[in-house]
């Protein structure tokens, strides 16, 4: 027995046998023109369904994590250099200033007298950052070389650049250092972008998610060791291809979920 047969259309309407309609089977037969009509019909919505279906599976509502480390130096942290006894090249922080900073949702006020040795090469310029960060509750310092592992919640203090000429930095010489140039890093930011003022931080959409600037995003924070600290969540500088997340509230150490809430289908 065969069935009927099936073109994915949408009928306009469903034919209604009549009393004196003839009784005509198979195919093209009268008795099953509203049954192929109805069969084109469900074949027709089976193939709409499908194709939004694809379209669905293909453009998953983006979603994602961004963490602020809102840090910042209020006042102090000057650089200063010295030997080590064993002659090598050593940087810390001046006792002498204040060095009262902004970090982990407190103030913490770092008074060691403590140095770190800095990468040293006797021709080449090696560059590498010295981080203020947290080890079993106390505060210290630790040098990264510039392509190393950034250290969970540290913040930046300066870039550091030594090589074979001699300098003076941070008001103290002791003798031919080793070092020309440092870069104050002492300011706000996230992970591995310092800004100024409170931090922005960038969030890339992917490719053809939006067609416009017109959508929506959600966030909420997810983990906060200092919730009453956030203040407003901002969502700013829209654009097709991403927008930037920031906190009006000096949390830190703050993650955020993200949602796209209104994805724009292309044709």
């Amino acid at each position: 027995m065969a069935n009927v047969p099936e073109t994915p259309n949408w009928e306009s309407g469903i034919y209604q046998w009549e009393d004196d309609d003839p009784i005509e089977g198979g195919a093209g037969g009268l008795d099953n023109r509203p049954t192929g009509q109805l069969a084109n019909r469900t074949s027709y919505l089976k193939s709409q369904i499908e194709s939004f279906q694809s379209r669905v599976n293909g453009m998953a509502l983006p979603y994602g994590d961004v963490q602020i480390q809102n840090k910042y130096v209020y006042s102090g942290f000057v650089l200063r250099y010295q030997y080590g006894d064993d002659g090598s090249f050593q940087v810390g922080i001046d006792p002498t200033n204040e060095n009262l900073a902004y970090i982990d949702n407190q103030f913490i006020r770092f008074e060691s007298d403590q140095y770190v040795t800095a990468p040293q090469d006797d021709e080449n310029c090696i560059r590498s950052t010295l981080y203020l960060i947290q080890v079993s509750g106390s505060y210290v310092l630790q040098i990264t070389p510039a392509n190393g592992t950034v250290p969970f919640g540290g913040m930046p203090l300066y870039y550091i650049n030594t090589d074979e000429l001699g300098d003076e930095i941070g008001g103290i010489s002791p003798g031919a250092a080793q070092m020309v140039s440092e870069l104050d890093l002492r300011i706000n930011g996230d992970f591995n972008t310092w800004n100024l003022n409170q931090p922005e931080i960038y969030v890339a959409l992917p490719d053809g998610a939006v067609s416009d600037i017109n959508y929506a995003i959600h966030t909420e924070p997810i983990y906060c060791p200092a919730v009453g600290f956030v203040g407003q969540i901002i969502v700013q500088d829209q654009t097709i291809n991403g927008f930037k997340i920031s906190i009006t509230g000096p949390a830190d150490n703050l993650i955020i979920r993200w949602a796209l809430l209104r994805p724009v289908f292309s044709n």
